[in-house]
């Protein structure tokens, strides 16, 4: 008898947990491991949960593709134009070929480095997201400027 009940209330609570929600009204897919109902958490990696709070991703990607579009604008705009920056300045003071591969090699750099940034702390997201936008920003104005006195 005992084992005719145990095992009754082992099936329910199998089907109980098979039914069970996020009770935050997370779904799969995603970051952030929710507690389901009753307090019971799935034995999943927390990468395959999607939490309903935004965690930054998706405005760190915009950011990042906001700095390489600066970055595009700004060498259009220093192209074979006398270069202020004399470490971007190729001999003779102009804005070339090696001046963009180094300002792309910087751009490649910090990108890496923020990478490895958010692998070891995913709490930075929107922190470097909105870092990326200053940056965009101040490379914005200084194309601004550089095409205001060419």
């Amino acid at each position: 008898m005992a084992q005719e009940s145990s095992g009754a209330v082992a099936s329910e609570f199998k089907s109980e947990l098979a039914s069970a929600t996020p009770a935050s009204g997370a779904r799969l897919t995603g970051t952030g491991p929710p507690e389901l109902r009753n307090g019971i958490r799935p034995n999943l990696p927390i990468s395959v949960w999607e939490g309903t709070k935004h965690d930054g991703r998706k405005l760190y990607r915009w950011s990042v593709a906001t700095v390489v579009a600066a970055n595009a604008v700004d060498v259009a705009s220093s192209w074979r134009h006398p270069e202020a920056n004399p470490f971007l300045a190729q001999p003779g003071s102009r804005f070339g070929l090696s001046s963009v591969a180094l300002k792309a090699g910087f751009a490649g750099a910090s990108l890496v480095i923020e990478r490895f940034a958010l692998r070891s702390n995913p709490k930075l997201y929107k922190k470097l997201a909105w870092l990326n936008f200053a940056i965009a920003g101040g490379l914005g104005f200084t194309a601004r400027h550089n095409f205001s006195v060419h």
